[in-house]
């Protein structure tokens, strides 16, 4: 009898920094400030300045590069 073990892959871990671009809908940020969990995120492609404030958990997962 043989056992053989099937490994699923593993997404790389990867961290958000500074100056990191996401989409989320139609709207592109990018981190402006990073401490802890708390994340400053501004709008790059909206007619008007942009903020907000929100934490890492609520991100996407970023996709490695």
């Amino acid at each position: 009898m043989t056992i053989t073990t099937t490994l699923t892959p593993r997404r790389p871990t990867t961290t958000w920094q500074v100056d990191d671009m996401l989409t989320v809908g139609n709207v592109r940020w990018v981190i402006r400030e990073l401490t802890g969990e708390r994340v400053r995120l501004e709008a790059l492609n909206t007619p008007a300045g942009i903020w907000w404030d929100t934490t890492l958990s609520n991100l996407p997962d970023k996709e490695p590069s």
